[in-house]
């Protein structure tokens, strides 16, 4: 255990606290004096914590035969709880009043493996269940928990969910009984295996026979995942199954709010501000979000990525330039999600045709005044006649026509504002193609974009205006 008592004034020492974690010498000297006791069973315990110590510093009972519920500890166990505590301190530091390892609850008498309380006075017990309790002891704690308004989110280790040769999962009685149905579906578990820091979310847990289940299961690592706004974890799979929440405008345009965070509304028609901050600058909207897309909200509230459709015109002209919420998800899945969704369009769509090429090459040439997101709405008509305007590309052509390489390469040039009376051979010499004879195919096109778009976002970056991630 990672807490005790000083035997002589009650106090709580915390070894996983900023200041004790460095004072082995000064707890030494405490334990010699005055003696610790277990704040569960108030019986004596002793620190180990060795000048070159094998294990990490914890309290352990002294007997250690001691009849006591921290007695019982597997040291996956204690591994297992010190993660998820280091998981919730390192995410929830900015939301929190209280982040507490081994916590006791004065009201229910119970020592919570992980306890947090929010600044908005909502109060979560985790509990990192790797023993087969009884059932009556899980509904006893569960019942306590409920009775004092915390809710208790309980996680599994991997010994109650283990996986078998044929793709079923074998679930132990306890794990079982935690099935719980969620707003990403019925019957989920989250299980979590403290060696390799890895978790496994299982989502519609079906049975074959009383001991064999088949799940649809995802496996991520832990710093990877995030509790919702009721304390139910998800992962970047639920994003990517979820459509998206379909509106009915006749009119509208799709574009991205990166980076956002959400408060509360102070307006009653409206259930949050967005807020963005670039550099000094915040800019603010409020919008709605659907029930349906609430369980997308991370607890931080923070650093989110927000899809929304921009209503263009509407019968209703309080509506024209409202955002809706189409897809929620953390800031930090948008490259894997973009990766995701290209490896989808391009088995349906044909990247050797000028459709995308003028997408992305309009992109490139706006960067240093507006980034993507403010123009993913933009018609395509607009930016192929900007680009030709501005000389970049030497005709209006159709999304459908073809590319041919020695356009496409004087575009780049163009918008990289470089000089040359050899493409060829400028290309040559910045890597962008091998040789001259090269096919343009759909994959060619994508990873000379790509290259090209990293060069822009790199000046973009270099100019002190602020700072973008790759978007092309």
């Amino acid at each position: 255990m990672f807490k005790a008592k000083s035997n002589k004034d009650n106090q709580i020492i915390s070894l996983k606290s900023k200041y004790w974690k460095d004072k082995r010498d000064d707890l030494k000297k405490i334990g010699k004096v005055d003696g610790f006791i277990c704040q569960s069973c108030l019986k004596s315990v002793v620190l180990a914590w060795a000048a070159e110590p094998k294990t990490k510093p914890h309290f352990r009972h002294n007997p250690k035969n001691i009849d006591c519920d921290q007695n019982d500890e597997s040291v996956e166990h204690t591994k297992g709880k010190e993660l998820l505590f280091e998981y919730f301190q390192n995410r929830y530091s900015d939301v929190v009043d209280v982040i507490d390892i081994e916590h006791h609850i004065p009201q229910t008498g119970q020592i919570a493996d992980v306890y947090v309380r929010f600044k908005n006075g909502q109060e979560w017990a985790i509990e990192y269940q790797r023993s087969n309790i009884s059932l009556d002891t899980l509904n006893r704690r569960r019942a306590l928990y409920k009775q004092a308004n915390i809710k208790d989110i309980w996680i599994v280790g991997e010994n109650l969910a283990k996986i078998q040769s044929d793709d079923t999962i074998s679930f132990k009685r306890i794990s079982q009984v935690l099935f719980q149905d969620t707003s990403f579906g019925k019957n989920c578990l989250m299980a979590l295996n403290p060696d390799t820091g890895k978790v496994g979310i299982y989502r519609s847990i079906t049975a074959i026979n009383s001991r064999r289940y088949k799940s649809y299961k995802s496996f991520y690592d832990l710093d990877d995942i995030e509790f919702n706004l009721i304390g139910e974890p998800f992962g970047i799979r639920d994003v990517i199954d979820y459509k998206g929440y379909k509106y009915d405008f006749v009119h509208s345009g799709v574009l991205l709010l990166p980076q956002v965070s959400l408060q509360k509304s102070n307006l009653s028609k409206f259930r949050f501000l967005v807020v963005q901050e670039f550099m000094d600058y915040k800019d603010k909207a409020y919008i709605n979000v659907p029930d349906e897309l609430m369980k997308f909200i991370p607890k931080t509230c923070k650093d989110l990525d927000i899809d929304v459709e921009i209503v263009h015109s509407h019968e209703n002209i309080q509506e024209i330039g409202q955002m809706h919420p189409v897809k929620i998800y953390p800031s930090k899945w948008r490259k894997r999600l973009n990766k995701i969704n290209m490896e989808k369009y391009q088995q349906r769509a044909d990247f050797s045709r000028w459709g995308y090429a003028i997408s992305s090459l309009y992109s490139m040439a706006t960067i240093e005044s507006k980034t993507r997101w403010l123009e993913s709405a933009v018609p395509f008509v607009r930016m192929r006649r900007y680009l030709y305007d501005q000389g970049i590309i030497d005709k209006l052509y159709d999304p459908a026509d073809k590319i041919e390489l020695l356009p496409l390469l004087n575009a780049v040039m163009k918008v990289l504002k470089v000089s040359s009376n050899d493409v060829i051979r400028e290309s040559v010499k910045r890597g962008f193609i091998s040789h001259m004879d090269i096919e343009v195919t759909g994959i060619f096109v994508i990873e000379l974009l790509n290259k090209v778009g990293a060069i822009c976002v790199e000046r973009f970056n270099a100019l002190g205006k602020g700072r973008i991630d790759l978007m092309f």
